[in-house]
């Protein structure tokens, strides 16, 4: 969604925005590969469980390079060379002020990470750090989400022990989502500003649309940043079924060609928090809070009692402090009496 991430609000965001990873309600496991241009690939795994005391997880990236042309000191045309890295993160978050069920909360979280490059015969690694905030609120009675991470810092990189090393690039990202209501399905809006160290600041923007929790067509732009070619859309869907979730996406970068990303997510275990309040809606969350609110309130209007009960007490068992799917409720079973 135009690389807008900094706002993910489930296990994917142990690579975006550890603070985001405050908002998962139930373990999660997530597999991505991409097929980038020029023959770079980039494969990610990772999982979430969120208990009482906060959110733990774990993740691990392998970047890998195709071959490629070798010159030695003199600019001579040597023999073909290989390149890759790899990252090791472990990662906790919790909420700083508020919980899932505040209306207005603030999500940090860490991420310690061990990272590894070759280049050829040569290897190099470092420590590094990710650190996170997500900011979530109602606006005009619609949750909006603000967040913020720093990624890859303090780690330093040395292919020979007798050299200074460089460090890594820190990476700023920082971005918003405002979710609105269509046709009784969330539209999620985002917008993100990413700055690497030393390069010219990319803005990406995306829209999802979530029909019933089932699937999502998803699409967005990026302005590309130093990447001249990179500048482009991006479009994408997700599909939820019985609980996994799969994902494609692709994006167009001029004569770079087309990079295609491909994902499954499942969630496993008991549900081990409440379902957060003023979150923006995921697939990954399902039917949220208020879209089963909503739901029951177009059942009540299209006089449809009984089932509306059912829709204002699934509203009520997430969020007992919702004192209109209450009042709806009681309505409801008295059109029925």
């Amino acid at each position: 969604m135009g690389d807008a991430g900094v706002t993910s609000l489930d296990v994917s965001a142990a690579h975006y925005n550890p603070g985001a990873l405050s908002g998962i309600i139930q373990g999660e496991a997530s597999f991505m590969h991409v097929a980038h241009y020029q023959d770079v690939s980039y494969s990610y795994v990772a999982a979430a469980y969120p208990t009482s005391q906060g959110t733990f997880a774990a993740s691990f990236g392998s970047l890998g390079v195709g071959k490629f042309q070798g010159y030695n000191v003199f600019g001579e045309a040597t023999r073909e060379v290989t390149a890759g890295a790899s990252v090791i993160g472990l990662s906790y978050a919790n909420f700083l002020y508020g919980d899932a069920r505040a209306l207005s909360k603030l999500g940090g979280g860490l991420t310690i990470k061990s990272v590894s490059e070759t280049l050829d015969k040569k290897s190099a690694n470092t420590i590094a750090f990710d650190i996170g905030m997500i900011y979530s609120m109602m606006v005009a009675d619609r949750p909006l989400a603000l967040g913020l991470s720093f990624l890859n810092m303090g780690g330093s990189l040395k292919y020979n022990p007798e050299s200074a090393g460089f460090p890594t690039p820190t990476t700023v990202r920082f971005g918003a989502l405002y979710s609105v209501n269509v046709a009784q399905n969330p539209l999620n809006t985002m917008i993100e500003i990413t700055t690497p160290q030393g390069d010219k600041a990319a803005v990406g923007l995306g829209l999802e649309y979530i029909i019933r929790g089932l699937l999502a067509i998803r699409g967005g732009y990026t302005t590309g940043g130093e990447i001249k070619d990179a500048v482009g859309m991006r479009f994408g869907f997700g599909l939820n079924l019985m609980g996994v979730e799969f994902d494609y996406a692709s994006a167009h970068a001029g004569e770079l060609g087309i990079s295609h990303r491909a994902g499954i997510t499942v969630r496993f275990g008991r549900q081990a928090l409440p379902m957060a309040v003023g979150l923006p809606p995921t697939m990954s969350s399902g039917y949220t809070v208020d879209a089963i609110y909503q739901r029951a309130v177009k059942l009540y209007e299209e006089g449809r009692y009984p089932e509306a009960v059912i829709e204002f007490n699934r509203a009520l068992e997430s969020d007992p402090t919702n004192q209109k799917a209450l009042e709806y409720m009681k309505k409801s079973t008295e059109k029925i009496k």
